[in-house]
């Protein structure tokens, strides 16, 4: 039996209604997989880039930058914002459902 994804305000199909942006909802269309992060080395740190606030996530070899964008509201940025930190306890608590005899 598969497993369904677990995910925040979007759901698992990436073509439904995945954000509120203002009263209008925005479409997504497949997203591009870039690359990968491995968790067990993950570090995390805010800086301040050209008056914007600023999140870099890497593992020692990929990092991914997240910014506010150039487009949207404060509240549209405030919004994913926490929807990555919901995704990212569910994906901490799953971890630690499967524990190590399934994580390693």
């Amino acid at each position: 039996m598969d497993e369904q994804p677990l995910t925040g305000r979007g759901g698992g199909d990436p073509q439904e209604v995945s954000m509120q942006a203002g009263d209008a909802a925005v479409e997504t269309a497949e997203p591009v997989r870039i690359g990968s992060l491995d968790v067990r080395g993950a570090r995390a740190r805010i800086e301040f880039v050209d008056d914007d606030v600023v999140m870099f996530v890497h593992d020692g070899d990929s990092e991914i930058e997240f910014s506010s964008g150039l487009g949207g509201t404060w509240r549209d940025a405030i919004a994913g914002a926490h929807e990555i930190a919901a995704v990212a306890l569910m994906f901490a608590e799953e971890l630690g459902r499967r524990g190590p005899r399934r994580c390693g």
